[in-house]
């Protein structure tokens, strides 16, 4: 979780989508560079999100149109979370701060699901 979360995952997201992917489209202006890189992060995560929601069962017990929905918000939450993410880039001038802020949140969340499957809840 210490090392495999942050160089892992969000260093090679840092890197690509506040990084390259915003640098390219910076030409075009702040905000397409800003749009365009979080829209491609967002849909970056559908496999995850699909995974997850597999992973905890959801999409057994759900038909498919609430499924799509389910992938449909989780490529929301993660465009908007790229925003901030592109926002404090921009604030900042850097990469650093964008990846300390989505290498936690993404230590936390292991972290959680962590110690939820460590004390299952019963019913």
């Amino acid at each position: 979780m210490l090392f495999r979360v942050p160089l892992g995952t969000a260093l090679p997201e840092e890197l690509l989508f506040r990084g390259i992917l915003y640098a390219v489209v910076a030409s075009e202006g702040t905000a397409q560079a800003a749009l365009w890189s979080s829209l491609a992060f967002g849909l970056w995560h559908i496999a995850p999100t699909y995974n997850l929601l597999k992973d905890n069962g959801a999409i057994a017990r759900k038909p498919k149109v609430p499924t799509a929905g389910m992938l449909v918000a989780g490529v929301v939450l993660t465009a908007s979370a790229g925003l901030v993410l592109v926002w404090i880039r921009i604030r900042t001038g850097g990469l650093a701060a964008p990846f300390g802020l989505h290498a936690t949140l993404n230590s936390l969340g292991t972290l959680a699901a962590h110690l939820a499957n460590k004390h299952p809840r019963h019913p």
